[in-house]
């Protein structure tokens, strides 16, 4: 990350003059090795996107201050994605009641048993990736025949773009394309819903876990579950890195969703 830098309403990195940041944006500043962000008094979902983003590459401890300057408190990088995320998902969520509502939390032990996921859910969860490449990784779940999976990667820009969807999706009904950044092959608001999730597991460099509600194609609403789990080597360049998911509603598991 850039020393100082500002992110406008539409989620576009600017140099950053020090000044505060727009009603809708963030600044951030990097000092030896700490990093301080501001936010605006009421950020976009796209800020909130790009820096979860440009959060990436940040390992150092974060100041989050308040748009007053009033208040501010410290976070690891990973905490701080997350709550990001759900500041995210809470505003495009509250604008989309009809679409979608979800929470989005860590992987952790008591999460993974049968009476809290699905069978391929499950398994996904449990998978490690401690291979040296992406090929491997992606071998070794191929090999555990997990249905319905969805392969994301980037795109030439460092776009978001899915590599694999399962085959006679239900939900995004049509099918996107692959190899097209999320913007071009999703509509508004399900691109920047379904792209705060994976952004952020690919920040954070953990699995995460997404449950709630998704209204489909016939206007009646399901509980669905997501594991989300990204796969990024130390030694791979950015470019290769991968992002795997598998989705389920609850009240249909043969039902494909990304």
């Amino acid at each position: 990350m850039r020393a100082n830098i500002a992110i406008n309403d539409l989620g576009i990195v600017l140099a950053s003059s020090n000044a505060a940041p727009s009603t809708g944006g963030a600044v951030a500043v990097r000092v030896n090795q700490r990093v301080a962000i501001t936010l605006g008094s009421d950020p976009t979902v796209a800020a909130l996107l790009s820096l979860i983003r440009t959060l990436r590459a940040v390992k150092a401890p974060i100041t989050l201050i308040d748009a007053n300057d009033i208040d501010s408190s410290s976070y690891t990088q990973s905490k701080l994605c997350i709550l990001l995320a759900r500041m995210a998902l809470a505003k495009l969520e509250s604008e989309n009641q009809k679409c979608f509502q979800s929470k989005i939390a860590l992987v952790t032990p008591d999460l993974l048993t049968l009476d809290n996921l699905p069978d391929d859910l499950l398994r996904l969860a449990q998978m490690s990736f401690d291979a040296p490449d992406v090929p491997t990784s992606l071998i070794k779940v191929y090999d555990a025949k997990i249905r319905n999976l969805t392969l994301v990667g980037q795109s030439l820009s460092m776009k978001l773009c899915f590599v694999v969807v399962p085959k006679d999706l239900v939900w995004p009904d049509p099918a996107p394309l692959l190899a097209q950044s999320f913007d071009h092959c999703l509509d508004a608001p399900f691109n920047q819903w379904l792209a705060i999730i994976y952004e952020t597991a690919m920040a954070i460099r953990s699995p995460l876990y997404q449950h709630g509600t998704i209204c489909l194609n016939d206007n009646l609403t399901y509980q669905f579950k997501r594991i989300i789990y990204p796969i990024m080597p130390a030694n791979e360049r950015a470019s290769n890195h991968r992002i795997l998911s598998a989705a389920r509603l609850l009240d249909d598991l043969e039902a494909p969703i990304i």
